[in-house]
């Protein structure tokens, strides 16, 4: 049997290559397989996306497609009342 992952985040203090060195070999130890150039590790400051959603100094929000699509759909409401 197979069973795929399609993504995995992982938070913690201070995260190095190391870390992730080391947790890729933890699901190495457990037969499982982790694609290296979907591997990263990201500062605190960074912006970055996360499975769809925009992670921004600690806030997660919709990515900027989602708000415009949001405020054009409220326009085309606000035209039917």
């Amino acid at each position: 049997m197979s069973v795929y992952v399609d993504d995995l985040c992982i938070s913690m203090q201070q995260a190095s290559d190391t870390d992730l060195q080391w947790i890729v070999d933890q699901f190495a130890c457990h037969g499982l397989e982790v694609h290296n150039k979907k591997s990263r590790v990201f500062r605190r400051k960074e912006t970055r996306v996360v499975t769809g959603v925009v992670v921004k100094a600690g806030v997660a929000r919709a990515p900027n497609h989602s708000h415009e699509r949001t405020v054009q759909l409220k326009k085309e409401m606000g035209k039917l009342t």
